[in-house]
């Protein structure tokens, strides 16, 4: 049904004055269709509208101005796709749709000139609601975003095989483990490119695929290949199919050593089962800290067999921190509890004391067997300088424990104190003072923070420290172009991309206006410049903002402890001048610092 409203008189030609009647009059597809039409003046004034349209709006939208719930951003763009369309000219486009009180939509629109009688007296505009299409569009992004830095940086061998049993992509540590780029393997049979296996074998590989191809289920797998230069391998893993409308078009194949695994298992099953056993479950134990503690406390009672377990932390007095299984039956004043408890955190070693010693050692034997008959205390490291000790107490007659056993307890109190020190830095890290407001990252304060844990635990272990300098290729002509608002949406999408691109143990800061430092700490190996190479690939791909496709690219500097220098200032210095090399190179380049060189330009505040 046509809606029409003559408010005013109308200042249109008597050509626009009869359409308008004719469109009131009869049935049409402008009054029948599900999308939603308007006819407007040449000045932009809404003379008629659907059903539909009236449905989308929410309101009257006679007299309206077709402007008027435009997003700033575009009024440009849909004035002169308008104007176009008075000219004569038909015209496709995508605007946002922002009614006072309805959630914004985003439209397809089409515009074409309105005829009467060969002369052109306004525009007629078609519109459709695409917002779910678009939602879904990102969705799909953000989701093969996802998996491409998942294939992309797993640290094991990944393949995909097409429905043909041949290579479509292989990931970098398959190229590493062929010794075949991507582009080299893609399109030739698997088993056939750096795997040296004899002809029986790449027929039983071959029928192994063609199987797991023709079931489309999950299936494990082992096999024997060769290096190069001739060093035997053993390979386990698991193919998985794609599914395509329920037909298999393909597999994933993941792959990982298994001879040394296997060999580490059977001497550890041979040698400590309880250890065996108790690391199989750790290796189930969740991510949260307090969680992880006390399930770790858990585990080392049941498998050890002892009754009690705390956590002594000793200050102006000790105090139990926390504890698992049966309630301490001895407050820590008691003397001897007490004498147990500081002697063990003075001890270079764990302090293993049975019955017998009890009596011999301590005045108090009769207070001593009334709490427990075996005692364990391992110095404990819960961090912030604090002198801690682990202790577990028995009532019941226990064996002395051998090598084996000492070293997974040993295992077990390192990880309850790495478990601790991670709650107490959780609930730290929590404070707003930490983190920047635009993009949620870290700021500059904290990243010094980390800097000196990473450098010194480096100090210690001999582990390598990456710093990779990022900023924005012409952020600012991003910003004269589309607006600050739009570059506020660029550095929150370089924020989440990073987040996806890095491992959870780096810390990823923004340190100024359109620069980002990710620090990254590990043993020394691998290309620092692939990695690099595989985050600039994360933040490829332009920015979706209101329906416009905002393009950038980053450069990054690179540098190295402690080869380009060891502090925090140099290793930043040397990262920015890297980078300022890497400007100089061009838009979306990277450059390793030069530890012979100086910086090319002062560190930016």
């Amino acid at each position: 049904m046509i809606s029409l409203e003559d408010r005013t008189p109308s200042p249109e030609s008597d050509g626009l004055n009869e359409l308008v009647r004719r469109l009131e009059q009869m049935p049409s597809p402008f009054s029948l269709s599900l999308d939603s039409m308007a006819l407007y003046s040449p000045s932009g004034a809404i003379l008629a509208f659907n059903d539909a349209a009236r449905a989308m709006a929410g309101e009257e939208l006679c007299g309206a101005n077709f402007l008027r719930d435009v997003e700033p951003l575009e009024l440009g763009l849909v004035r002169s796709r308008f104007a176009a369309a008075l000219g004569g000219e038909q015209n496709e486009f995508e605007t946002t749709f922002s009614p006072p009180l309805r959630p914004s939509l985003r439209l397809a629109v089409r515009l074409s000139p309105a005829l009467f009688e060969d002369r052109i007296v306004g525009v007629f505009g078609f519109a459709r609601d695409i917002t779910a299409l678009r939602e879904s569009e990102t969705i799909r992004a953000r989701i093969q975003q996802q998996f491409e830095t998942l294939f992309q940086q797993h640290p094991q061998p990944i393949s995909m095989i097409d429905a043909e049993g041949r290579y479509v992509r292989i990931n970098p540590a398959a190229e590493t483990l062929l010794g075949y780029t991507n582009a080299e393997a893609a399109g030739k049979a698997v088993g056939r490119v750096g795997m040296g296996l004899t002809a029986e074998r790449l027929e039983s590989l071959d029928d192994f695929v063609a199987g797991a191809l023709r079931s489309g289920l999950p299936d494990r797998f082992e096999f024997e290949t060769f290096a190069g230069d001739g060093t035997r391998l053993v390979r386990e893993g698991i193919v998985v199919p794609i599914l395509d409308a329920e037909r298999t078009a393909g597999l994933f194949v993941f792959s990982a050593p298994a001879a040394e695994r296997k060999v580490e298992e059977e001497a550890a099953a041979t040698l400590n089962p309880r250890g065996r056993d108790i690391n199989h479950l750790l290796s189930e134990i969740e991510s949260d800290p307090n969680l992880e503690a006390s399930r770790l406390l858990a585990l080392a009672l049941r498998e050890f067999g002892y009754e009690s377990a705390a956590v002594v932390v000793d200050g102006d007095s000790l105090n139990v921190e926390r504890s698992h299984g049966v309630p301490l039956s001895v407050t820590v004043a008691d003397p001897v509890f007490e004498e147990l408890c500081r002697r063990t955190i003075a001890a270079a070693d764990m302090l293993e004391v049975h019955d017998a010693e009890l009596e011999q050692r301590f005045p108090r034997a009769g207070t001593s067997k009334g709490f427990c008959r075996t005692f364990l205390g391992i110095r404990l490291d819960t961090g912030g300088g604090r002198s801690s000790a682990l202790v577990f107490t028995t009532t019941l007659a226990t064996l002395p424990l051998d090598v084996f056993d000492r070293e997974t307890l040993r295992d077990v109190a390192e990880l309850v104190g790495r478990s601790i020190r991670a709650a107490v830095e959780s609930k730290r890290l929590r404070g707003p003072e930490n983190f920047d407001a635009l993009t949620g990252l870290a700021n500059r304060s904290f990243l010094s923070e980390r800097f000196q844990l990473a450098i010194a635990s480096a100090e210690r272990g001999g582990e390598q420290i990456a710093v990779y300098f990022i900023d924005v290729d012409k952020f600012k002509l991003i910003n004269a172009t589309y607006g600050h608002g739009s570059g506020n949406v660029v550095l929150r999408t370089i924020a989440t991309r990073l987040k996806a691109a890095c491992r959870s143990g780096d810390t990823i800061a923004r340190v100024g206006g359109d620069q980002f430092v990710v620090l990254r700490t590990g043993p020394a190996t691998g290309s620092v410049e692939a990695v690099a190479e595989r985050v600039r690939a994360a933040l490829d791909g332009p920015c979706e903002i209101d329906g416009l496709a905002v393009p950038f690219t980053v450069g990054i500097g690179i540098s190295v402890f402690p080869e380009d220098g060891a502090t925090e200032r140099s290793l930043i210095e040397r990262a920015d001048g890297a980078l300022g090399a890497a400007k100089a190179s061009g838009d979306a380049s990277i450059h390793r610092a030069d530890s012979r060189s100086t910086p090319r330009r002062p560190a930016r505040p």
